[in-house]
């Protein structure tokens, strides 16, 4: 994530975040290159939840990624849980050092 925190205690705020991969992969007979769709807890940096599509994100990969996050049971645990606060990053929002 671009921007820094305060430090807090563990699932009390996720960052979720999209990013294409630099990899190409085929899929339906294309060659495209796919969309991580993921949410990290802010407190221990630990990746919570992912999803990962042949396309640009939707609502069904946060949906899913939010799934993988939340549910700490196999094969997804043992990180994750409830938030309380869920935030999104929307890209960059100051400009990049010279």
């Amino acid at each position: 994530m671009f921007a820094k925190r305060p430090r807090t205690w563990r699932n009390h705020t996720w960052e979720a975040d999209h990013v294409q991969a630099s990899l190409r992969v085929t899929a339906g007979g294309d060659l495209v290159h796919p969309y991580i769709t993921w949410l990290i807890d802010c407190a221990t940096r630990a990746i919570t939840g992912v999803a990962v599509t042949p396309g640009h994100p939707t609502r069904a990969s946060v949906l899913a990624a939010l799934r993988s996050a939340i549910v700490r049971t196999d094969p997804y645990g043992p990180f994750g849980g409830l938030p309380e606060h869920v935030r999104f990053d929307r890209g960059q929002t100051s400009s990049p050092a010279p």
